[in-house]
């Protein structure tokens, strides 16, 4: 069974992924992959905030636990001549600030220069404490794959609120092929990955634990990230789908009105 302090992370650790380049120099096997990314042009001046909601029989729907709740990610593209970056945020059921990804673009894919998580003491509180981790391998998402080409991320971290708490996350992602994905009523060419995790999880009194689990993600044209699928509550494996997209202002004032947001 999974410990519920590490439930939140197999969240936080759905955008992280690294480029294993192979051996074979044949790049009339590759394919570019990079329009499937997100159209970071449009995420400028502000950003905006991707809603994904969790889906229970291919019918998207927020329920009343946890693992049944929206999850929000505000996505900010800043474009300069030396380092291109794109900062995403995720938000607890809160609307706090959960982790915050620094990710550079460069030329072949995409880089992560920067993770840090963040635990609030209690549901009240509006103080955090953060942990930034360690960043074994960086690379995040790959311009250029062929069929089954397999690519590695790690990084390792210590939870906020306890700096015994410590876990390395181990990502292997498979690219399975082209798809088309539905988003609003309207089709999108697509990209999909078959994601296998591996997370050694170490503490001097609760022991070692290590948890491997397949998931899969899927990234759009002109949207990015549209689905994927995380561990929740009972070792169960949930699927989150792109449901809408906001500018921040609209976001503040969605919070606003959340029931769980009434602390």
């Amino acid at each position: 069974m999974l410990k519920k302090r590490h439930f939140k992370y197999f969240f936080i650790v759905i955008f992280l992924l690294v480029l294993n380049w192979g051996c074979n120099d044949d790049k009339e096997d590759y394919q570019n992959i990079a329009r499937f990314y997100y159209p970071l042009e449009s995420l400028t001046d502000g950003g905006k905030v991707y809603e994904f909601q969790p889906v229970i029989n291919d019918t998207i729907r927020a329920g009343g636990t946890d693992s049944m709740l929206s999850v929000y990610y505000k996505l900010e593209y800043f474009e300069t001549d030396t380092t291109p970056t794109l900062i995403t945020t995720q938000f607890d059921v809160f609307c706090r600030q959960a982790a915050i990804y620094r990710d550079e673009i460069i030329k072949n894919g995409v880089l992560q220069q920067g993770l840090r998580l963040l635990e609030y003491p209690n549901i009240s509180s509006d103080s955090a404490v953060f942990s930034d981790a360690r960043i074994i391998n960086p690379n995040v998402y790959p311009y250029e794959v062929r069929d089954s080409s397999g690519f590695m991320y790690r990084v390792s971290w210590e939870a906020p609120l306890d700096k015994q708490d410590r876990s390395t996350l181990t990502r292997v992602r498979i690219f399975t092929g082209m798809t088309t994905h539905i988003y609003k009523g309207v089709p999108y060419d697509a990209v999909e990955f078959l994601v296998k995790d591996k997370i050694l999880s170490q503490h001097p009194i609760e022991g070692d634990w290590t948890y491997e689990y397949d998931k899969i993600e899927r990234y759009a044209e002109g949207l990015g990230l549209v689905y994927y699928t995380a561990i929740g509550k009972n070792n169960k494996m949930v699927g989150y789908e792109l449901a809408d997209m906001y500018l921040m202002e609209d976001f503040t004032k969605k919070c606003e009105t959340l029931f769980f947001n009434d602390y």
